[in-house]
């Protein structure tokens, strides 16, 4: 998949009153039946974007997911 972005926000929780922060992949990829390329947005580790940082957009990247479906690790493909 191709590594086209990356958003990280917060907000305050209405019951903690605890600031929450959060982070999103934006990603690219082929997939039958659609013509061009899927997007997606994929929820990701707030921990991850240091390294989201570093890429280059249009990389191609593989990711790794923990057991609730957030992005947890990012491999750039070539380098697996």
């Amino acid at each position: 998949m191709k590594y086209v972005g990356f958003m990280k926000s917060s907000f305050k929780d209405r019951n903690s009153g605890r600031e929450v922060e959060f982070a999103k992949i934006y990603v690219t990829y082929e997939k039958a039946g659609v013509v061009g390329q899927k997007a997606e947005e994929l929820k990701c580790s707030v921990a991850l974007v240091p390294d989201l940082e570093k890429l280059e957009l249009g990389t191609e990247i593989e990711l790794m997911y923990d057991r609730y479906g957030r992005a947890q690790n990012v491999v750039v493909e070539g380098d697996i």
